[in-house]
């Protein structure tokens, strides 16, 4: 069934303005049997992961000054684990040289590419476009090594070549991180006649973080002379694991049974599921939220044994925050949407699209399109589907803090989520919420920054990561998602 979510959500994707709930053309969809289907690709229409089939790029450094990096022998079987794992595979790479303000193809055998890159005379060059090379990873927008000491020259003044020490990449890594992806810096220290300098093997990749998990196998072997930092507006991995694949973290009774949220988990299409590598589960409570409400009431009552009493209307995932790169995030909250009317536009425009005239329909000359179609069968833009900003549910739900902040305490590797009622719901609440849990407080971690991305007094690098760290500051962002349906 993916692949025919990704065909559909990128089809979602291509079209264009939403428009009110599609009512005009006949829409049933609500009571189809392919309800279960369509709620599968509204769960996942705004987290795929990109689909694009363009070849992963590799960029060097060949500027002068570059072959001092090379010189230390652990670096050498560093890079040559790296050029190993690049030729072996290069059907899936575009490589390039980086040299006098040019980017030109490089040979994809590993002797031809190796020798070149450790040889001092590759280097008589001058000037590595580095901006150039990071405008064109973003343009491209497929995931990216580089390998560089991150030396920008420009002309000053005078027309002579001068180091750029103005942040110039501040704007490329900020877009990177927008798109979702991160930027994981392996850095190396050197000397280039007697200056302490850094070599950087950098890796723009995206949430699948296929790229980065193929670099870091070439690694392995090689001694770890580098030190790691991961450039990320998301430095943070959910986990969540209830015993059984069927069950969800619903309140469940000795015998497990869940008689409070009554929420199905028999496997089916419409059942609890766990959306492995999207941090988003779903659940369907065959129940009304003021039943649920009163049942967990009743059972939390303080004469049945703590461990069979109601707790938690969700619970069981665990947080990893120990990732302290870029962000110390402290607290956590819970925002909570009403899905209903978005997941009604959605199903009535799938609806619709399957219904659209056949190609043999709209060759016939007498064929003119009709309320909903144009003369050519496509959608008209007013019933084509977009996403639009959810209401908020106020006093429904909220974010067990008090017990993340003691789990984060403990161990910030492994901090708890939890959803509870909120002390004033009064078990009135939509069909269909989704519960988002949201970085609340994150502070950019900057204190190190100059040990690792300065050189004496060329702070360019430093600075941008600086700026990208205190301009995106994750606050609002959703760590983890529950979609939850109910009865009306």
């Amino acid at each position: 069934m993916k692949a025919r979510i990704l065909s559909l959500v990128a089809i979602v994707a291509a079209l264009g303005a939403l428009v009110p709930v599609l009512t005009a053309c006949g829409d049933d969809a609500s009571n189809r049997n392919r309800h279960e289907d369509i709620l599968s690709y509204f769960l996942l229409k705004s987290n795929l992961p990109d689909e694009s089939q363009a070849k992963w790029a590799a960029y060097f450094d060949f500027s002068d000054g570059m072959q001092h990096a090379y010189a230390d022998q652990e670096t050498k079987t560093v890079l040559r684990n790296i050029v190993q794992k690049l030729s072996g595979s290069s059907a899936d790479f575009e490589m390039y040289s980086l040299a006098d303000d040019s980017i030109s193809p490089l040979p994809y055998k590993i002797n031809d590419l190796y020798n070149r890159i450790i040889d001092a005379g590759s280097y008589a060059h001058q000037q590595a476009p580095i901006e150039k090379t990071l405008r064109k990873i973003l343009d491209e927008n497929v995931s990216a090594i580089m390998v560089t000491d991150f030396e920008e020259y420009t002309a000053d003044g005078t027309g002579k070549k001068a180091v750029q020490h103005a942040p110039f990449a501040t704007p490329y890594f900020k877009e990177w991180l927008q798109r979702d992806g991160d930027i994981t810096f392996y850095i190396t220290d050197y000397k280039e006649q007697g200056k302490d300098k850094h070599l950087y093997y950098i890796v723009f990749d995206k949430p699948g973080h296929e790229l980065l998990s193929f670099f870091e196998d070439g690694l392995k072997g090689a001694t770890p002379n580098y030190k790691r930092f991961q450039l990320s507006t998301h430095p943070f991995a959910v986990t969540a694991d209830y015993g059984k694949e069927t069950m969800g973290g619903t309140y469940h009774d000795a015998n497990g049974e869940d008689n409070v949220s009554y929420s199905k988990e028999d496997g089916s299409d419409d059942a609890f599921k766990l959306f492995w590598g999207y941090n988003m589960e779903y659940y369907n409570f065959e129940a009304k939220w003021a039943d649920i409400f009163k049942d967990a009431q009743d059972q939390s009552d303080k004469e049945i044994p703590a461990k069979e009493r109601f707790k938690h209307l969700l619970s069981g995932a665990t947080i990893d925050l120990s990732n302290e790169d870029c962000y110390r995030v402290t607290v956590l909250a819970a925002r909570v949407l009403d899905a209903t009317e978005d997941f009604a536009n959605f199903e009535a425009f799938l609806d619709l699209y399957d219904k659209r005239p056949t190609p043999e329909e709209v060759a016939d000359p007498n064929y003119e399109g009709d309320e909903c179609y144009d003369a050519k069968g496509n959608l008209k833009p007013e019933y084509i589907y977009k996403p639009q900003p959810l209401a908020g549910v106020n006093d429904m739900l909220t974010f067990d803090l008090g017990e993340f902040m003691e789990s984060y305490k403990a161990n910030p590797a492994a901090a708890t989520l939890a959803i509870d009622f909120d002390k004033n719901f009064d078990g009135k609440a939509p069909g269909l919420v989704r519960v988002d849990i949201v970085i609340a407080e994150a502070q950019p971690v900057t204190e190190h920054l100059n040990e690792l991305f300065a050189w004496g007094v060329n702070e360019n690098l430093s600075s941008a990561i600086r700026n990208v760290l205190q301009e995106l500051r994750p606050v609002g962002t959703p760590v983890y998602t529950y979609f939850i349906q109910t009865l009306d």
